[in-house]
Protein backbone atom coordinates (compact mmCIF):
# COMPACT_ATOMS: atom_id res chain seq x y z
CA UNK A 1 0.00 0.00 0.00
CA UNK A 2 0.84 3.65 -0.06
CA UNK A 3 2.98 4.70 2.90
CA UNK A 4 2.69 8.44 2.38
CA UNK A 5 1.84 11.01 -0.25
CA UNK A 6 2.39 14.69 -0.83
CA UNK A 7 0.68 17.11 -3.18
CA UNK A 8 -0.20 20.78 -3.51
CA UNK A 9 -2.54 22.46 -1.05
CA UNK A 10 -5.14 22.69 -3.81
CA UNK A 11 -5.87 18.99 -3.27
CA UNK A 12 -5.83 19.15 0.53
CA UNK A 13 -9.58 18.55 0.94
CA UNK A 14 -9.37 15.34 -1.10
CA UNK A 15 -6.62 13.91 1.08
CA UNK A 16 -8.15 15.06 4.36
CA UNK A 17 -11.26 13.06 3.62
CA UNK A 18 -9.55 10.02 2.11
CA UNK A 19 -7.44 8.64 4.97
CA UNK A 20 -7.96 7.48 8.55
CA UNK A 21 -4.68 9.02 9.69
CA UNK A 22 -3.53 12.46 8.60
CA UNK A 23 -0.33 14.20 9.70
CA UNK A 24 0.25 17.89 9.15
CA UNK A 25 3.49 19.79 9.69
CA UNK A 26 3.71 22.99 7.67
CA UNK A 27 5.28 26.34 8.36
CA UNK A 28 2.00 28.18 7.70
CA UNK A 29 1.34 31.24 9.87
CA UNK A 30 -2.31 30.18 10.42
CA UNK A 31 -4.36 27.00 10.46
CA UNK A 32 -4.74 25.54 6.97
CA UNK A 33 -7.15 22.76 7.93
CA UNK A 34 -10.51 24.08 9.04
CA UNK A 35 -14.06 22.75 9.41
CA UNK A 36 -14.93 23.85 5.87
CA UNK A 37 -12.55 21.20 4.49
CA UNK A 38 -13.82 18.31 6.61
CA UNK A 39 -16.53 15.94 5.41
CA UNK A 40 -18.52 13.77 7.83
CA UNK A 41 -17.53 10.15 7.24
CA UNK A 42 -18.83 6.98 8.91
CA UNK A 43 -15.49 5.90 10.35
CA UNK A 44 -13.01 7.13 12.95
CA UNK A 45 -10.25 9.49 11.77
CA UNK A 46 -7.17 10.77 13.55
CA UNK A 47 -5.48 14.07 12.74
CA UNK A 48 -1.97 14.73 14.05
CA UNK A 49 -0.87 18.36 14.06
CA UNK A 50 2.86 18.60 14.65
CA UNK A 51 3.19 22.15 13.35
CA UNK A 52 3.96 25.25 15.40
CA UNK A 53 1.81 27.26 15.12
CA UNK A 54 -0.96 24.73 14.68
CA UNK A 55 -2.16 23.71 11.22
CA UNK A 56 -5.45 22.14 12.29
CA UNK A 57 -8.41 24.06 13.68
CA UNK A 58 -11.41 21.72 13.47
CA UNK A 59 -14.14 20.51 15.79
CA UNK A 60 -13.61 17.08 17.26
CA UNK A 61 -16.50 14.63 17.41
CA UNK A 62 -17.03 10.89 17.88
CA UNK A 63 -15.37 10.17 14.52
CA UNK A 64 -12.64 12.83 14.53
CA UNK A 65 -9.78 13.09 17.02
CA UNK A 66 -7.10 15.77 16.80
CA UNK A 67 -3.73 15.44 18.49
CA UNK A 68 -1.31 18.35 18.65
CA UNK A 69 2.26 18.86 19.84
CA UNK A 70 0.90 19.99 23.23
CA UNK A 71 -0.93 16.66 23.61
CA UNK A 72 2.30 14.79 22.96
CA UNK A 73 4.03 16.81 25.68
CA UNK A 74 1.30 15.83 28.16
CA UNK A 75 1.76 12.15 27.28
CA UNK A 76 5.53 12.46 27.69
CA UNK A 77 5.13 14.11 31.13
CA UNK A 78 2.70 11.42 32.31
CA UNK A 79 5.06 8.69 31.14
CA UNK A 80 8.01 10.32 32.91
CA UNK A 81 6.03 10.62 36.15
CA UNK A 82 5.01 6.97 35.93
CA UNK A 83 8.60 5.89 35.28
CA UNK A 84 9.83 7.91 38.27
CA UNK A 85 7.20 6.30 40.50
CA UNK A 86 8.12 2.82 39.28
CA UNK A 87 11.83 3.57 39.78
CA UNK A 88 11.13 4.51 43.43
CA UNK A 89 9.21 1.24 43.87
CA UNK A 90 12.07 -0.72 42.31
CA UNK A 91 14.58 1.03 44.59
CA UNK A 92 12.50 -0.04 47.61
CA UNK A 93 12.33 -3.64 46.39
CA UNK A 94 16.08 -3.73 45.79
CA UNK A 95 16.72 -2.30 49.27
CA UNK A 96 14.50 -4.90 50.95
CA UNK A 97 15.97 -7.79 48.97
CA UNK A 98 19.53 -6.60 49.67
CA UNK A 99 18.82 -6.51 53.40
CA UNK A 100 17.28 -9.98 53.23
CA UNK A 101 20.31 -11.30 51.34
CA UNK A 102 22.75 -9.94 53.93
CA UNK A 103 20.65 -11.45 56.74
CA UNK A 104 20.85 -14.77 54.89
CA UNK A 105 24.64 -14.46 54.57
CA UNK A 106 24.91 -13.62 58.27
CA UNK A 107 22.82 -16.68 59.18
CA UNK A 108 25.11 -18.87 57.04
CA UNK A 109 28.13 -17.69 59.01
CA UNK A 110 26.45 -18.83 62.25
CA UNK A 111 25.54 -22.34 61.05
CA UNK A 112 27.81 -25.18 62.18
CA UNK A 113 29.59 -27.17 59.53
Amino acid sequence: GVLSEYDSLENLKKYLNQYEFFFSATNAPNAIITNSLIEELPYKRYFFDIAVPRDIDINENENISVFAVDDLEIVVQKNLALREQEARMAYGIIGRETSEFFRYLNDLALMPI
